[in-house]
């Protein structure tokens, strides 16, 4: 009985949230969905970048030694990115994801 008084007490004390608290822990929710994107995106850069500087060495040796440009083709691993790297890109660039990712 003490159990089911005090649960009801707590949504009495729930209920009581004015429209100012209710906006507050709204914009807190968004904020860490944010944060969390944020941090989704800097973990797939994080993970990308070694590869984008690795392709611009071999293009910058390409041109030392004479070589055309563009001649090698340089192909990302399909594995080296998990689901959540793969969400980011599609988040950031949007309807040209798929696109992006293609040519990774």
């Amino acid at each position: 009985k003490g159990m089911c008084r005090s649960l009801e007490l707590y949504d009495a004390v729930r209920m009581r949230r004015n429209a100012y608290e209710e906006e507050m822990f709204r914009i807190e929710d968004e904020r860490y969905e944010v944060d969390m994107a944020i941090e989704r995106n800097a973990q797939a850069m994080r993970q990308i970048e070694p590869f984008a500087e690795e392709v611009q060495n071999l293009r910058e040796q390409e041109e030392k030694d004479g070589q055309p440009i563009g001649r090698l083709q340089y192909q990302l691993n399909r594995y080296t990115m998990n689901t959540i790297h793969i969400n980011a890109i599609g988040r950031v660039y949007g309807t040209a994801g798929d696109e992006v990712l293609q040519h990774l």
